[in-house]
């Protein structure tokens, strides 16, 4: 069986790719694809997957911002708001 940073890692592959294909992120179009692929890859149910991304996500995000300021922490959440192409911040394509 797969170790939960290596399912992880896949996702968070398959979303840059997704970005970089449809020039941006787009949460309705790309995150039930991402977790259906990965779920097919490792051989397990797809909301196995995603429970595994959240636990393994949250412990990342902890880690990131270990010892930041609270501007830094703003600037990195504003990071990850901007490339949601579905939100009035994120980089929206015509």
């Amino acid at each position: 069986m797969s170790n939960k940073k290596e399912i992880y890692n896949y996702c968070e592959a398959l979303w840059d790719q997704y970005k970089l294909e449809d020039g941006g992120y787009f949460p309705s179009k790309h995150d039930k694809k991402v977790f259906q692929e990965a779920a097919e890859h490792f051989n397990m149910d797809s909301s196995e997957i995603e429970e595994i991304w959240h636990c393994v996500s949250k412990i990342e995000a902890g880690q990131q911002v270990k010892g930041l300021s609270k501007k830094q922490i703003k600037a990195e959440m504003f990071d990850i708001v901007k490339d949601n192409a579905e939100t009035p911040w994120g980089k929206q394509k015509p």
